[in-house]
């Protein structure tokens, strides 16, 4: 697996609004925007998504370091899906063969971390020297392995 692997290319089309955002991580609270997000990303990407993480970058210096999700927060055999909202900020992957690759994320910008990505990179959003605003990044995982009968994505009864 190459750094090209990375999806990273798609602009989901929000009509040039923010999706009025919760700010919540409980699946069974997630607002109407947040699930219009999930249902663009789900098209765009062909996965059905059953968790939603929520973070906010304050400024520049909110950061997050070199890491792999943990295998509890999402299957690592299914994608992961990340929309950024706000301000542009540096993604970095790396492996040890592959070297460091970095991808700007704009407003709207949907990356797709490909099934077995956690186990053979680390990814950052590492502080920034110039100044920039506030972003919001929606991150969409799998976490069961079946869905449950009479339930839908986000643990909502249909």
């Amino acid at each position: 697996m190459g750094a090209g692997d990375v999806q990273h290319a798609a602009k989901i089309p929000l009509d040039g609004r923010s999706p009025g955002l919760a700010s919540t991580h409980c699946a069974d609270r997630v607002d109407a925007g947040s699930r219009r997000v999930k249902a663009l990303v789900e098209e765009k990407t062909g996965c059905c998504f059953d968790s939603l993480s929520l973070n906010l970058y304050r400024d520049h210096r909110d950061s997050i370091h070199w890491h792999n999700d943990r295998e509890h927060e999402g299957l690592w055999s299914f994608p992961i899906a990340s929309v950024s909202f706000g301000a542009v900020r540096r993604f970095k992957w790396m492996s040890g063969k592959d070297g460091t690759t970095t991808q700007p994320l704009a407003h709207g910008s949907l990356l797709v971390m490909p099934p077995g990505f956690q186990g053979d990179y680390v990814h950052a959003l590492l502080k920034q020297t110039r100044a920039c605003g506030p972003r919001i990044n929606l991150t969409f995982r799998r976490r069961a392995t079946e869905w449950k009968k009479g339930y839908r994505a986000f643990g909502r009864k249909k």
